[in-house]
């Protein structure tokens, strides 16, 4: 995620709300993960989704396989944030401004997608570096 991309995203929260958001973030979020891979030669198909990324970086890049002396309960965490992953993978697809739909998130359910996007993104940017 590049902080153009963040901040995009922050626009559109202010601008358009949280559901616009979503998308964005989603998106973004997506191609950290797949430059990640990129960056530490990791393979990946062509049209990994979001959740596989995040279990393909957890099991090989070098600074997520071990999690040092907590690591199974962070790797409990890191389990619960997959679980996240996935849903917002949905979310983004039925729920937010991406495809049309009428039956969007609520503002509150926004927000959630939209903050566990920045937990997850922060975590794994302090974890790798940048």
């Amino acid at each position: 995620m590049t902080l153009n991309q963040l901040n995009d995203a922050e626009h559109l929260m202010h601008v358009s709300g949280p559901i616009s958001a979503v998308d964005r973030l989603h998106t973004a979020l997506h191609g950290y993960f797949r430059n990640l891979c990129n960056e530490e030669c990791i393979a990946f198909a062509d049209d990994a989704s979001l959740t596989a990324l995040f279990k393909i970086l957890r099991q090989n890049h070098s600074v997520l396989k071990s999690l040092g002396s907590y690591d199974k309960d962070l790797g409990r965490v890191l389990q619960g944030f997959a679980h996240a992953i996935d849903a917002l993978n949905s979310l983004r697809n039925n729920g937010s401004v991406a495809h049309p739909s009428e039956d969007l998130l609520g503002e509150a359910e926004a927000h959630l997608a939209v903050n566990a996007s920045r937990t997850i993104f922060n975590y794994i940017s302090t974890k790798v570096g940048h």
